[in-house]
């Protein structure tokens, strides 16, 4: 059983995750050389990994990609034997379990475990219900299963096919969200760019095409809930579009980017005439 935490990086989601388990004393201590205190967080905190004593059950590395490995090494050199059938988690979407080796050759027990979130904002609320993406070996699931339900998630075992392919379950994350807020930006902008009322005019139709995308995707529609100009291969609205923009590099770029996307996605359903799709195609590259 997983009780006891320590956390190694207090980023938006380290932060998240301390604040959550410091309500309930799970919270050993917090490994942070920049962090400023918290009044919400109660913990020990510890500037680096050698000032790491007492031992919880469970290990969180909560930095970013690029640090897991050292931060696993760091571990192995300071604790060694003492990480025996210590959990060690990190929670990068992209890596496997595997770049925790250092510690697991002190027999501590590895766990990759991604929280399909967004974590712009660090609020304990966002764990609600949310799935995790987990790597482990089969008999760890029921501990990891029952700590991260501790976390208000829902643990989810991912199987061989996607853990090979584990760099496009993160883009699958990162397409969900990142990319969706970069086109919700383009169309601020635009509306900025002619004084639009964005409370009047984007917020509704925003809603309403997040309404229409969840329902496609949670019924399996073969139907692509989509209008507009491109949909309706209108050549000369879209050239009108571009030329309106020909100077803003800030609009065009990913405009012409997301008008490519959308483009290719009609087309792999079969949505679109071969003549249209190539004049499309070139309006959008030319403009890049």
């Amino acid at each position: 059983m997983i009780t006891t935490v320590g956390i190694i990086g207090l980023g938006n989601v380290g932060s998240a995750i301390a604040e959550l388990l410091s309500c309930n004393d799970r919270l050993k201590w917090v490994v942070s050389q920049s962090y400023q205190p918290n009044s919400h967080i109660n913990y020990i905190l510890k500037r680096n990994i050698k000032e790491i004593e007492e031992l919880p059950d469970i290990i969180i590395i909560a930095v970013s990609d690029s640090m897991i490995a050292n931060t696993a090494r760091a571990l192995a050199v300071h604790l060694q034997t003492r990480l025996n059938d210590i959990y060690i988690m990190h929670l990068s979407g992209a890596l496997r379990v595997d770049i925790l080796e250092p510690c697991t050759q002190y027999n501590a027990i590895p766990v990759a475990a991604h929280p399909f979130q967004t974590f712009f904002y660090s609020n304990p609320h966002n764990f609600d219900n949310i799935a995790w993406g987990v790597e482990c070996a089969e008999k760890d699931r029921n501990a990891v299963a029952d700590f991260i339900h501790s976390l208000k998630g829902k643990a989810v075992f991912l199987d061989e096919n996607i853990l090979i392919n584990k760099a496009l379950y993160h883009a699958t994350a990162v397409s969900a969200s990142n990319y969706l807020t970069a086109s919700l930006k383009l169309s601020s902008l635009l509306a900025d760019s002619i004084g639009i009322n964005k409370s009047d005019f984007l917020i509704p139709i925003i809603e309403r095409t997040v309404k229409n995308n969840l329902k496609y995707i949670s019924h399996k529609d073969s139907l692509l809930p989509i209008t507009g100009p491109v949909v309706r291969e209108d050549i000369e609205i879209i050239e009108r579009h571009i030329q309106s923009m020909k100077n803003e590099k800030k609009l065009i770029i990913p405009y012409c980017s997301f008008g490519l996307a959308l483009l290719e996605l009609l087309n792999e359903n079969g949505n679109m005439s071969p003549e249209t799709y190539r004049k499309l195609y070139d309006m959008f590259t030319t403009n890049l």
